[in-house]
Parts: structure tokens; sequence; C-alpha cells
């Protein structure tokens, strides 16, 4: 409806008319998507480390986004097709603790997802 306006996110209308009818802004908070790219240097890190675990049948990976702290606050949807290659965890969750969201990252192993 807006394409012309980039800057605008959202536009709301309540269908009655008002006696002080009249256009406002409004502030909106939007959050990042979650970068793949990060979360692959995530589990490279942790999978180094994983070598030195005391051994185990198989080690899950929990990633905790913290929307506290504005430096984590993302959208933790998986939106693509991408998958991380890794032998050293056997589940990889992705966890966004306030909104009780958890994602499970794709794994490939040996060239199959």
């Amino acid at each position: 409806m807006f394409d012309d306006i980039p800057e605008l996110t959202f536009a709301y209308w309540s269908g009655r008319e008002h006696a002080d009818s009249r256009w406002r802004t409004s502030q909106s908070y939007g959050v990042p998507l979650l970068s793949v790219t990060r979360v692959k240097q995530i589990i490279t890190e942790k999978a180094k480390k994983a070598a030195e675990y005391q051994p185990c049948h198989c080690y899950w990976l929990l990633i905790v986004v913290d929307f506290m702290d504005p430096a984590q606050d993302q959208d933790i949807r998986w939106f693509t097709d991408a998958t991380v290659d890794t032998s050293a965890f056997e589940r990889i969750l992705l966890y966004k603790p306030a909104f009780r969201e958890v994602v499970e990252v794709p794994i490939q192993r040996g060239g199959l997802a």
C-alpha cells in the first residue's frame, strides 16, 4: 500500500470515524533476523571445545539468546534452508527463554541433512 515510503513499516486504521481524526506517528521496535553466519561461528567454537568434554553418548548444544541484552535480541526463526556441518553435536537448539521459543538448527552430516 505504501511501497513508495520504505521508512513506513506499519499502518493501522480502526475502521471508525473519530472527531479528531488525523495521522499520528508512533515508535516501533524491530529486532534483526538471526545471523546464520554467527550461529555457525558459535557452533565451530563449541565443537572445538567438545573434544575436551567428558566422554558421553551424545552432545546437544543449547544457544541461549537473551532478549534483555540489546546486542543479543534477535528473531530466532530459521528462515533459510541453510544447514550446519558438525559431527560434534547430535542436536543444536536456539533458545529465547523470555518468549519460550526453541528452534532446532538443521544439521548436515556427510552431505546429508
